[in-house]
């Protein structure tokens, strides 16, 4: 018997005829280990453009047609769980897996072996329970549906240490969670799972390939949604029907303590008009205890829209300031359009904030109108 054939013998394969030939396939390909098959195409494996030629040579030698090593095969459902943002541009559910003993570290798609039950409905009725149990959603709210088989990718990657070659079978399900989801509607989120926090993030099918980890990681399965599925997911159902929130605050007030009146009527119009607003006021119980400095490191980051500091004689003076000021401005850097929208309260300047660009002054156009021209930005503002 051939050493492919003992492997996939003892993988229990015989009712995937089609995943069994493209693992023959890829495996006696000229170019292995470096190809992957897409339902039934052979194309090259992007995962392989981060592995040192050294580690690719090693893999031919030791696992290769007529070698001692023998590969793995794992059979993975992964699950294609899709949000809107409230533009209506999709995006997918991924979780981190930088669990201690995981050398992987990297945000995932969602998955579950798919060769635990032979019999197709008990294991899909098992992975609504796991993703219940993992996204922590309330019983029978998920719904489960198993793509065919011939919507499949194969790819041969390493373990992480090069321990042993795995052959992947990754197969697709949708996923339809019902009921309120507004707690992991968010552009990132967390749950503790006994002392390990498991975390998600939802990513933009365009951001994924921006990720530099994930493609080293799981690029065959990007480079698998780009092509299948496409950029817009069209084909793909929705998953969850709350929008997508991509920041925690529209906006976050960074101001001199002396300048607080004003950011306070500001915060409090903005607040009016339902914009979700960072001002220090509203978040007392949160900011009580924590390490502030960690803490507005998110507040005037990731987590705003935009940062709009409230420039002022008092604003270059203060330290805070120029703390919020010096996280807002690094933030920028990774912003594709603007993010720090100034606010002049008189002609002081500040360092690191060109003279070119453009601002408001409060002088001149009062609250009312600052508020009204923030509201008009949000709404012309772009997801990411």
């Amino acid at each position: 018997m051939k050493k492919e054939d003992e492997i996939i013998l003892k993988a229990n394969l015989e009712d995937r005829p089609i995943h069994v030939e493209a693992i023959r396939a890829l495996f006696k390909h000229p170019n292995f280990p470096r190809m992957m098959c897409l339902n039934g195409s052979i194309v090259e494996n992007p995962i392989y453009d981060y592995l040192e030629e050294s580690t690719i040579d090693r893999i031919r030698l030791d696992y290769g047609p007529n070698r001692s090593k023998n590969f793995r095969i794992m059979s993975l459902d992964l699950f294609l769980i899709k949000g809107f943002d409230k533009k209506k541009q999709p995006m997918l559910l991924c979780y981190w897996s930088g669990k201690p003993k995981s050398g992987w570290k990297s945000f995932l798609i969602l998955f579950r072996d798919s060769n635990k039950e032979k019999n197709v409905p008990d294991r899909i009725k098992n992975h609504e329970k796991d993703i219940e149990t993992f996204l922590q959603r309330k019983p029978k709210t998920v719904t489960v549906t198993k793509l065919p088989d011939t919507k499949y990718l194969v790819s041969f990657k390493i373990d992480q240490g090069y321990k042993e070659l795995v052959a992947y079978i990754f197969t697709f399900c949708y996923v339809n969670i019902s009921g309120d989801n507004s707690d992991i509607a968010r552009k990132e989120f967390e749950f503790p799972a006994g002392d390990y926090t498991r975390k998600f993030k939802w990513y933009y099918p365009e951001e994924m390939e921006e990720d530099k980890r994930m493609i080293e990681v799981d690029g065959d399965v990007v480079r698998y949604i780009h092509n299948i599925f496409e950029t817009m997911l069209t084909d793909v159902p929705i998953s969850i029907a709350n929008p997508i929130k991509i920041f925690e605050h529209e906006i976050a007030l960074s101001f001199a303590g002396e300048d607080r009146s004003i950011a306070e009527r500001i915060a409090l119009s903005l607040r009016s008009k339902g914009i979700d607003v960072f001002f220090d006021e509203f978040y007392q119980s949160a900011l009580w205890g924590k390490n502030l400095s960690d803490y507005f490191k998110e507040k005037y980051g990731k987590k705003a829209r935009y940062v709009v500091p409230l420039i002022s004689k008092n604003y270059v003076v203060r330290d805070w300031a120029n703390f919020e000021f010096s996280i807002a401005r690094d933030e920028a850097k990774s912003r594709k359009s603007e993010f720090i929208l100034p606010l002049k309260l008189d002609d002081t300047r500040v360092v690191g904030l060109p003279p070119t660009i453009g601002f408001i002054d409060l002088r001149r156009e009062g609250i009312s109108t600052a508020v009204k021209l923030l509201i008009e930005k949000l709404s012309e503002s772009h997801a990411f």
